[in-house]
């Protein structure tokens, strides 16, 4: 819930200076370019002030891709450093080559994990960084650790999702991923990987066949979401572990779900779900090109309760994608937007990231400026707003796509406090990506004025789902609705206090907040 509080004694006020209360500011806290190009991936919180992520192209030959960090050294400034070049002559050899994939942070804090598309031997790796020794030694190849090297014939390859955790710590750890191809049937697979003894374990292997995918689905893509319905009987702590981390842990009591961007009954990707032991696989929706349904999915969903919510990257009343939700049972598929090229942009390709009932996501292009769009959608009245829109790039003739504040985004947004943070893959200054920040509105503020022997108290017109409480005694009980007559002039809302004598508190409550 979020609030304005303020509190008046009503026999003895004076005014109060006004306070501004700012729209969503974007800012370019990075342009890429030379060996750091094109990053598709969402940044990930590392450390206070410090955010991460991986670019899969690069200057010259070993353009294969970094791992990099951004830190916060003042206001809107970063001070960006490349953690690891993947590839490189100073490299180990086949250490895995563009990484696409967002980097998940380890539970113990101190290694950056992720995985590749293409290096190893042949289906890319997974990895991990030491995110210290990384950083302290400036990019010399120092805590780059191989963990499992895909094989493209046995297991898949590809990886364009995020590793996923469970919402617990166990140990030893285990992280779940999906391949997006390749594999015994070609169509990719999801699976389970044990840092304790270094076991890949698949969970589902799909088919593809001339990329026509099966029933069941295929190219698994974007983020895992990953349940766990607690156990307690199973709980086995070794001696000396604290009391919050699980050991012996069932996989059969974890359930995955994602989606398929292509394959199911239309051939238009499905939503699933199994068990973290690979048991149990179902289809939970199948996507078609219809009108009351949307295509394609790219992005990972969040869970929210029990219902998902995600985003096709087409279909949909304005063929332009949708962003959806449905039960974890499969039940209760609604389309929750449908986006168009013209005005919100069309074809979301990132994962949703959710903070206080708000969903936030990227299109990839349109919008009124044609290079895609950042926006929110409010989870209690399905009010869909915008909150950047990007410039299309206009190509240089060196392969760079520039302009002056970033285009195209591959990559959803991270929420960071009373921020958003995210990537283009192409626009900037070089062409080649940016990173931004986009500062989220403030609620609106309470601003009192006296004139006339009366007080006014009023807040921003534009601030539709605040509504005015008051109460006689400040406390989290008595809370009420405000009797007090309201006008509106279009640019304020208020109402007008007269001196009794006794103290009153106002607030503004936000319903659209949990």
């Amino acid at each position: 819930m979020r609030t304005t509080l303020l509190a008046l004694s009503l026999a003895a006020l004076a005014p109060l200076d006004a306070v501004a209360c700012c729209e969503p500011e974007y800012c370019v806290i990075y342009d890429f370019g030379g060996v750091n190009a094109i990053p598709a991936s969402a940044l990930t919180w590392t450390a206070e002030g410090t955010y991460s992520g991986v670019t899969y192209g690069g200057a010259g030959e070993d353009g294969t891709g970094s791992v990099y960090a951004l830190t916060r050294s003042g206001f809107n400034k970063y001070k960006f450093t490349t953690l690891y070049r993947t590839d490189i002559g100073g490299s180990p050899a086949n250490d895995g080559q563009f990484p696409f994939a967002s980097l998940i942070l380890s539970p113990d804090g101190t290694t950056l994990m992720g995985t590749t598309q293409l290096g190893g031997s042949g289906g890319g790796v997974l990895f991990g960084l030491n995110y210290s020794a990384a950083l302290a030694a400036q990019n010399n190849g120092v805590g780059y650790q191989i963990e499992h090297w895909f094989n493209p014939t046995l297991e898949g390859g590809g990886s364009q999702s995020r590793l996923a955790l469970p919402p617990v710590a166990t140990f030893p750890v285990v992280y779940f991923g999906a391949l997006y191809g390749d594999g015994p049937r070609d169509g990719g697979a999801a699976y389970s990987f044990n840092m304790g003894n270094s076991a890949w374990q698949p969970l589902h292997q799909w088919s593809v066949s001339s990329y026509v995918g099966g029933l069941d689905g295929g190219n698994p893509i974007g983020s895992l979401v990953v349940h766990y319905r607690i156990p307690l009987t199973l709980f086995v702590k070794p001696e000396g572990a604290t009391p919050d981390i699980i050991t012996n842990l069932d996989l059969s009591t974890i359930t995955l779900y994602g989606v398929t961007r292509i394959g199911g009954s239309n051939n238009c990707g499905t939503i699933y779900s199994v068990q973290g032991n690979g048991s149990n696989y179902m289809v939970l929706h199948h996507f078609n090109t219809t009108t009351d349904d949307g295509a394609n999915p790219m992005g990972g969903m969040v869970l929210v309760s029990n219902v998902l919510y995600g985003t096709t990257s087409s279909g949909g009343a304005n063929h332009g994608g949708t962003v959806f939700k449905i039960n974890t049972d499969g039940t209760g598929f609604a389309i929750l937007a449908n986006l168009d090229y013209a005005t919100t942009g069309s074809s979301p390709q990132g994962d949703l990231a959710i903070s206080e009932s708000r969903l936030y996501g990227t299109t990839y292009v349109g919008g009124t400026n044609g290079g895609g769009t950042v926006f929110a959608l409010n989870l209690t009245d399905t009010n869909l707003t915008l909150l950047h829109r990007f410039t299309s790039p206009v190509a240089n003739g060196n392969g760079g796509y520039t302009n002056r504040n970033g285009g195209w985004p591959q990559a959803g947004v991270l929420v960071d406090g009373d921020s958003l943070y995210g990537t283009t893959s192409y626009g900037g200054t070089n062409g080649v990506g940016t990173a931004y920040r986009i500062a989220l509105p403030s609620p609106p503020r309470l601003r009192l004025e006296y004139a006339a022997g009366s007080f006014r108290l009023s807040w921003p017109s534009r601030a539709t789902n605040f509504f005015l409480q008051e109460n006689s005694a400040l406390g989290t009980k008595g809370w009420g609705p405000s009797a007090l007559a309201v006008s509106d002039n279009g640019t304020n809302r208020s109402v007008v206090l007269l001196p009794t004598g006794r103290q009153m508190f106002f607030r503004l409550l936000d319903t659209n907040a949990p």
